[in-house]
């Protein structure tokens, strides 16, 4: 599940034959390793065998669509999550990711009903919860956005990132995007000085986001601490 492949391939086979009712759990763990290690063949071979294996499994055309998208081919993706969606109706990671793909393709009304759907199947909704705040930032409505963020931030981190996990994103994702979106949520409210502080708590889940560490440096621009704006846009290690 780490990626860890050196170890652990010579054993799928064995594995496999004697999987003792873990056939998923192996193929998941087995694909999440070939994808981390840029192995995409490989991952798409036991990926046919588990849906040949279990062809009711919405799981192997989430990883299809996963990998559809490292391959910018959005179309084929999309079609990927909706099969999911497809096969199982309420297999909340799949809505999660139609949404953010169409988030991505600047389809926001499409967005926020995939999220909304998202929110309702996911036992961990909080990533559902930021798109939705997302969704409502870019629609100009900052209290709908505001209220979905306070929520998110009211569940624990574990729930959080469990959240994170079950859809298929980072753990550094689960510390950052409630208060970057926050951030971003007052940046467009000219708030810079509450901007500054939610970037700076984002910042501190994932110091090595330069995407949130340029958007820091315009939120101290614009709270007239130009000398520090001016120290975060230089390069860093």
């Amino acid at each position: 599940q780490a990626g860890n492949l050196l170890e652990a391939e010579p054993h799928l086979s064995q594995l496999l034959l004697d999987a003792q009712g873990d056939e998923i759990e192996i193929c998941e763990a087995y694909v999440n390793a070939y994808v981390l290690n840029y192995r995409v063949d490989e991952a798409i071979q036991l990926l046919d065998s588990w849906s040949t294996d279990f062809p009711r499994d919405p799981m192997p055309e989430l990883f299809r669509g996963r990998i559809s998208e490292h391959k910018q081919e959005l179309d084929v993706a999309e079609q990927h999550y909706q099969r999911a969606l497809q096969l199982d109706p309420k297999f909340g990671p799949a809505a999660y990711n139609l949404a953010r793909l169409a988030l991505s393709r600047q389809r926001i009304d499409q967005a926020g009903r995939s999220y909304r759907l998202a929110a309702e199947l996911l036992p961990h909704p909080a990533p559902a919860w930021i798109g939705l705040a997302h969704c409502a930032r870019l629609q100009q409505k900052p209290d709908v956005a505001e209220a979905w963020l306070v929520k998110v931030l009211a569940r624990s981190a574990e729930d959080v990132a469990e959240g994170f996990r079950v859809v298929g994103d980072t753990l550094e994702s689960s510390r950052t995007s409630a208060r970057a979106e926050l951030a971003q949520l007052r940046m467009s409210q000219s708030r810079w000085e509450d901007a500054v502080r939610e970037f700076e708590l984002a910042l501190a889940g994932n110091p090595r986001n330069n995407a949130l560490r340029n958007l820091y440096a315009q939120a101290l621009r614009n709270a007239g601490r130009k000398d520090e704006a001016r120290r975060e846009m230089a390069p860093h290690r």
